[in-house]
């Protein structure tokens, strides 16, 4: 079942009616791309914006002088036909592109792309490696003998079908000499649809604004396309590149040759660069928090020993909401991990330095309790606790009303009209609370 917010918006199926729309424009270079929007799935499997930022993704592309095919709401026959069709044209040029904007998931290590005409809640293992687009057919369509430079860009809600938590998605792939892929977020996390007063995906906007800088190669691009995301959601989506580009390419040169050699040629998983620890832009919490606390909580309830290792490798890497997951885990009573809260306070003071406000919130109640090894600092817990209210987080600002209410630092008054304010919150925390 598709989570609203999370709208996979990579814009690259370029579908290809004929091999003459790819006519080489008059350049050294030969480059060309093929973007895909799929929107519309059936019910609640319906997306918002991929062809927004497909559209939004070809402009920028024709910009720096490729020659692009859009392909829009495509089935699974018309999206192989598409990719098949590009393919031959992509082992002759110089640099060939995929963005891709729909829904994806993983099954058995493998990712794959879905049509609009396939139904997420009835795909399963069998239909997929029976009908299933995968990533692998995508870049064999794509590479051959004299092919120079590939580029795959993925914006996708990662969804898995294997056991685990909701969310958990696209596996990490490597990629192979001369491949470039970059992935709307990491592998096991979720992309988001759009940002407060935007039309289109976080990852979309930051791709196509360093897309016009002359001064980036194409791994460039996509490093400063990863900081930016990670700094525009809050650190709670972070891009991921797998290269295997000797050096960098530069977009307007005269012939692919790398801007600097020392790189090995083996393909090389970069993983994530680190944008600034600062908030994200203003009212960005306030749309979100609530789902993500859910995806955490569910997360945690659900952690196992499939799960475990994802998560952990995710939290190595700095993602606050694996970070926050493991963190809520560790905190208290769990089915499958011993409780260890000097453990969970490390997982979610990482995620409390990047200014996130349900693992603020959560380390905060560990520094009150002062329990399991956790050392009781009333005042750090009023500083988490107020920076994360700020952020309209109810939890928070009912643990910052509980907090000055105990200390006799509130008002009577005050307390009760708060209360009264945070009501629903109240009754919402009540019943949803496992512990």
């Amino acid at each position: 079942m598709k989570n609203p917010y999370c709208t996979f918006l990579l814009a690259s199926a370029v579908a290809l009616h004929s091999l003459s729309s790819f006519a080489s424009p008059a350049t050294t270079v030969r480059k060309i791309a093929l973007v895909v929007g799929n929107a519309n799935y059936s019910g609640t499997d319906r997306l918002q914006t991929p062809t927004a930022d497909a559209d939004m993704v070809a402009s920028a592309l024709r910009q720096r002088g490729f020659t692009v095919q859009t392909s829009m709401n495509r089935t699974l026959a018309q999206l192989r036909q598409d990719i098949r069709s590009f393919g031959v044209l992509a082992r002759q040029a110089d640099i060939s592109l995929l963005y891709y904007a729909g829904h994806g998931t993983a099954v058995e290590n493998i990712n794959y792309l879905i049509p609009v005409d396939q139904s997420l809640a009835r795909l399963n293992s069998a239909l997929l490696r029976q009908d299933g687009l995968s990533l692998r057919f995508v870049e064999s369509e794509m590479r051959g003998p004299s092919s120079k430079v590939s580029v795959l860009v993925i914006d996708a809600c990662r969804n898995t079908m294997t056991r685990g938590a909701p969310g958990q998605g696209l596996v990490k792939s490597t990629a192979a000499k001369g491949i470039l892929q970059i992935f709307s977020t990491m592998p096991g996390a979720r992309a988001l649809d759009t940002l407060p007063g935007s039309t289109h995906s976080p990852f979309a906007t930051a791709f196509v604004r360093n897309l016009a800088q002359p001064s980036l190669g194409l791994k460039g691009i996509a490093e400063q396309t990863q900081r930016d995301v990670d700094a525009m959601t809050g650190g709670t989506q972070i891009p991921w590149i797998a290269s295997g580009l000797v050096g960098d390419v530069r977009l307007q040169a005269e012939s692919v040759a790398p801007l600097v050699s020392q790189a090995p040629a083996t393909g090389l998983a970069h993983g994530q660069t680190r944008g600034q620890a600062e908030p994200p832009i203003p009212g960005f919490w306030q749309t979100q928090l609530s789902q993500r606390e859910q995806e955490i909580r569910i997360s945690s309830d659900m952690l196992d020993i499939n799960t475990l290792p994802l998560l952990q490798e995710r939290a190595r890497s700095g993602d606050i909401i694996a970070l926050t997951t493991l963190g809520m885990a560790y905190s208290d009573i769990h089915p499958y991990v011993r409780t260890n809260r000097q453990l969970a306070a490390r997982y979610l003071q990482q995620a409390a330095n990047r200014h996130f406000p349900i693992a603020e919130t959560l380390l905060a109640e560990l520094l009150y309790d002062g329990r399991g090894g956790v050392r009781r600092d009333l005042h750090k817990a009023g500083n988490l606790l107020n920076s994360a209210a700020a952020s309209g987080y109810s939890r928070a600002q009912l643990d910052l009303i509980s907090l000055q209410g105990l200390s006799g630092r509130i008002d009577p008054k005050a307390l009760q009209q708060g209360l009264q304010s945070l009501g629903p919150a109240i009754q919402g925390y009540q019943s949803a609370s496992p512990h």
